[in-house]
């Protein structure tokens, strides 16, 4: 894969989903990236990586939304977590 390819991923199991965000810097728009995965859990499983940035929660576009909105998306997710991610 390539720079700038969108991968779509489903996390499944529940909290806790096993990755942290940032905001990511030096940009005119606010963006929300992985920076960090915990190994063995469950979005390392489900293929998530440090420096994706993340595009949409659950179908919700992340281009506006700030950490916490993001955090409050994840926690509201029960049983499984989609992630558009830029990668």
């Amino acid at each position: 894969m390539g720079t700038g390819d969108y991968i779509c991923v489903t996390v499944h199991g529940g909290a806790p989903w096993g990755f942290s965000l940032r905001e990511g810097e030096g940009d005119a728009y606010r963006r929300l990236q992985v920076y960090q995965v915990e190994g063995g859990g469950h979005a390392s499983l489900a293929g998530i990586c440090e420096g994706d940035e993340v595009v949409s929660l659950n179908g919700e576009s992340c281009g506006e939304l700030s950490l916490p909105k993001a955090y409050a998306l994840i926690d509201a997710s029960v049983d499984c977590l989609q992630l558009l991610v830029k990668r």
